[in-house]
């Protein structure tokens, strides 16, 4: 998803800032999915080795 954001802010002229901030989103929604994906992991394994006050 966000390398089809990006790729579609590419493809579409656009002026520097729109770009950005296209990216900026795309980037922002990829570390959410991630640290979600993280939490999930960390809550199906009990939380065993892994601190969730980081």
């Amino acid at each position: 998803a966000a390398r089809r954001t990006a790729e579609n802010a590419i493809n579409f002229p656009r002026n520097d800032n729109q770009v950005n901030n296209a990216v900026n989103a795309a980037n922002r929604a990829a570390t959410a999915a991630r640290v979600a994906a993280v939490k999930a992991v960390q809550n199906r394994m009990g939380g065993k080795f892994c601190n969730d006050q980081v």
